[in-house]
Order: structure tokens, then C-alpha cells, then sequence
């Protein structure tokens, strides 16, 4: 156990510091890069911001639904102050630091048992790995071959999500009945989506103003799917890897790329700060009116 962790700590350190020096070294051989970088729109960049919060709405109302199909509820400031927690986790921890936490808490705190934690959990990854091989495919090719990928991979993540179901013994179908909850879930997950994707296109159009829209939407799925292997804190490293080798997906040039992702975490980092300090200040008020 030790061991592995050591080996996970080495793999998340080496690719952290092999993106900076890549980045660095591409920045160095790209000068004009920084000077493009330095006239982006104050504007731009606060309706990023704005739209990372818009999205951290849509997040504590995931969670909201995800306790609703364990048949618990939780308050707006103790949603908020679990995910802010969890969201400042998942950037300094490599791996599921986020999910971790949040099936820890509820546990604890609502009596949900970690199997039926993970059910909820899992159908919320089954949605999330659809549409995101969904907007790869409609992003990248023809609209007939797009619903013949979405056909097969709905097909092929079901039945992953079905063995794996039986094998761990979960029960996802009980929890797929509520079918009121369970449509909200795939909703807000879209929507989820839907607002990454138009926080990708205000940093790509920033940077290269011929990147079109459907271009965005390949780039995101790509993005997305590849927070799936969190082997480093926030993915750093990991997603831009996935970016560039998939170039020929969603056909945005390397430079756009960089410079896209420099502004993405560079605004997520104030956000991260600006959250997990307001998560910090509500849990300590609610705290006091607990010991009132």
C-alpha cells in the first residue's frame, strides 16, 4: 500500500514538473505567445470566471440530486461548504480526492452507506462519459457517424456500467426507478457541460479567433474525458496532454492550446481560493450557530 502511494506521489510530482518545463521551454521558443497573452480582454476573462461560478451552482445542485436518490436531503450551506472543501481537495490531491471526501462525509453524516454513495455517483459518470464521447463525436465528424458512435459507446458504457454494477453488488437500477431525480441528473450534467464548453470557447477565441464553435465542442469532450485519469492534482499536465495528442479530433493548432489552458488555470485558481475561503467563513458561522 505504502508502495503504491510512493509510486503515485512520483508519477503525480514528475508530471507536474514535466509540464512546467514543456510549457516553459514552448513558451521560450514562442515569444510572441506572451504578448498575445497579455492583450486578452479584462472582460474575457471575468466572464470566465462568472461562468465557473455559474457552474459551481450547477455542481451543488448535482449533489443536491445525488443525496435526494440516497433519499436524504442537505441544506444549501452545507452543500456548499462540501463541495468547496472537495473542489480545493481535488486541486492540491492527485487521484479522486473530491468523490473521496464527499462519500466520506455523508456517510458520516447522513448514514448513506458508501455502495449506495457510489451507485448515485456512478450513474452520474456513466452520463458524464456519454455526453462527452458525444460532443468528440459530434465535434469531429459527419452527423450520421456521430449517431452511429453515440449508438455504440450508449450501448458499450451501459453494459460497463451494468457488470460493474453486479460485480460490486450495487444498486442502480433501484436507484434508476426515481426516474424524476435521475432525468434532473442527466440534465444538470448537460448543462454542466454546456457551460464548460462556452468557457473553453471565450479562452480559445481569446487566443486564436478562428477556432469555431464546433471545434469547442470536440476540444471539451476530449477535456473532459480526461479527468478520468487523475493521476495529478486538478489534472494538470494530463489534460493538456490529452488536448495536443488529440489535435487531429478537434483541429486546435498547439498554441492555442497552451495559451487557452494558461488562462483556464489561472482564473480556476482564483476561483478555487475564492470558494474554499467562502466555504471556510460559512461552515465557521454555521458552526457558531450550532454552539448558540
Amino acid at each position: 500500500m505504502k508502495q503504491s502511494r510512493f509510486i503515485r506521489a512520483i508519477i503525480t510530482i514528475s508530471a507536474i514538473v514535466i509540464t512546467y518545463f514543456v510549457v516553459t521551454n514552448y513558451l521560450n521558443k514562442h515569444p510572441l505567445l506572451l504578448h498575445q497573452l497579455s492583450s486578452i480582454s479584462i472582460l474575457a476573462l471575468i466572464s470566465i470566471f462568472i461562468l465557473y461560478v455559474a457552474m459551481f451552482v450547477i455542481l451543488l445542485q448535482l449533489f443536491s440530486v445525488t443525496i435526494l436518490l440516497c433519499q436524504r436531503t442537505v441544506s444549501f450551506a452545507e452543500n456548499l461548504y462540501i463541495n468547496g472543501y472537495s473542489i480545493g481537495l481535488n486541486f492540491i490531491l492527485p487521484g479522486q480526492a473530491g468523490p473521496l471526501f464527499r462519500s466520506g462525509y455523508v456517510k458520516r453524516k447522513f448514514g448513506i452507506s458508501f455502495k449506495n454513495f457510489l451507485s448515485v455517483t456512478l450513474l452520474y459518470y456513466f452520463f458524464y462519459s456519454l455526453i462527452s464521447f458525444t460532443f468528440v463525436a459530434i465535434g469531429s465528424r459527419s452527423w450520421w457517424q456521430s449517431i452511429l458512435c453515440i449508438v455504440i459507446l450508449s450501448w458499450l458504457l451501459l453494459y460497463l456500467m451494468r457488470w460493474y454494477t453486479k460485480k460490486k453488488s450495487l444498486d442502480t437500477e433501484k436507484i434508476a426507478q426515481q426516474k424524476k431525480w435521475t432525468a434532473m441528473l442527466f440534465l444538470l450534467t448537460f448543462v454542466q457541460f454546456s457551460l464548460q464548453t462556452f468557457i473553453y470557447f471565450i479562452e480559445l477565441k481569446a487566443v486564436d479567433y478562428w477556432v469555431s464553435i464546433h471545434q469547442v465542442i470536440a476540444y471539451t469532450g476530449v477535456a473532459n474525458l480526461s479527468l478520468f485519469v487523475g493521476l495529478t492534482p486538478a489534472g494538470i499536465g494530463i489534460r493538456e496532454s490529452f488536448l495536443v495528442l488529440s489535435e487531429k479530433i478537434h483541429q486546435i493548432p498547439t498554441s492555442a492550446i497552451v495559451l487557452a489552458n494558461l488562462i483556464d488555470r489561472s482564473i480556476y485558481i482564483i476561483f478555487i481560493i475564492t470558494i474554499v475561503i467562502a466555504s471556510l467563513v460559512l461552515h465557521q458561522i454555521v458552526k457558531n450557530k450550532e454552539k448558540a
